[in-house]
């Protein structure tokens, strides 16, 4: 964990006021990154939980989401910009639309991400 005690603390507060997280599921992981999507790119924070993918970034939070991993069913490398080499793509159901929706993470060191997402989804290598 890279996350001091009263950090981590603070954040999964944050987190469980916003309701992107339980009060029974806590952080294991953190790392910054960019999430992409049609309007471009937004930098901010990932939260690796027990039970969630969550990011949180923009102005204000203006672009937060939270994804189950029972609910992601692909994730795999992916370019940004067809060029950038610390992309990952996951698909997810979501449950209020009833289809799936694509997630663009850009990540350093995204094998590693791209590791735990697959272990804490169960989707095989």
């Amino acid at each position: 964990m890279n996350l001091a005690p009263e950090v981590k603390a603070d954040w999964e507060n944050k987190l469980q006021q916003a309701q992107m997280i339980d009060l029974t599921d806590s952080i294991v992981e953190h790392v910054k990154g960019d999430y992409w999507d049609w309007s471009g790119q937004t930098r901010g924070r990932y939260f690796f939980t027990k039970e969630k993918l969550v990011f949180v970034g923009g102005l204000a939070g203006s672009t937060n989401f939270a994804v189950k991993y029972s609910n992601i069913k692909e994730a795999k490398l992916k370019l940004i910009r067809f060029f950038l080499p610390t992309g990952i793509l996951v698909i997810a159901d979501d449950p209020e639309s009833g289809k799936q929706k694509k997630y663009v993470l850009s990540l350093m060191k995204r094998k590693e991400w791209l590791a735990l997402i697959r272990e804490k989804a169960g989707l095989s290598a």
